[in-house]
């Protein structure tokens, strides 16, 4: 999970890196999951029962990693060693203008979508987890 708490519904609030906002909302409401193009398979497989289960709009993309932003977190220490990985993230300063500033301050995070989040997240992997064990 990366930078999970802000959430802006007005039209035009969502940026994206050059190229990619002709397919995904301009609303910064929702949850995106990344992938590299080596961690697809692992994305499908989180996305599947997190689309079941979810209480939050979400999209998810599968990337190649030169793309700008989505290699800014600690999912790209796994990717770099092969290992697949995905970023669950509120897109950080491709919606928030606050991300780093010292306006970035804890008022200004959705805690009852954060809830939701972690509650979607939690049964999806608990879901994800008994498939496997199957």
């Amino acid at each position: 999970l990366e930078m999970v708490g802000y959430f802006d519904d007005r039209r035009g609030s969502q940026t994206y890196p050059r190229g990619l906002a002709w397919a995904y909302p301009s609303r910064g409401n929702f949850i995106a999951m990344v992938s590299n193009l080596r961690s697809w398979r692992l994305l499908r497989r989180v996305s599947g029962p997190f689309r079941r289960f979810q209480t939050i709009p979400f999209s998810s993309a599968v990337l190649p990693s030169f793309i700008g932003g989505i290699d800014r977190s600690d999912h790209v220490n796994f990717w770099n060693a092969g290992i697949p990985a995905i970023m669950v993230s509120d897109t950080a300063f491709f919606r928030n203008p606050h991300y780093h500033l010292p306006s970035d301050r804890m008022l200004r995070l959705n805690f009852s979508r954060m809830v939701d989040l972690t509650l979607s997240v939690a049964t999806a992997l608990e879901n994800l987890a008994a498939a496997n064990s199957k």
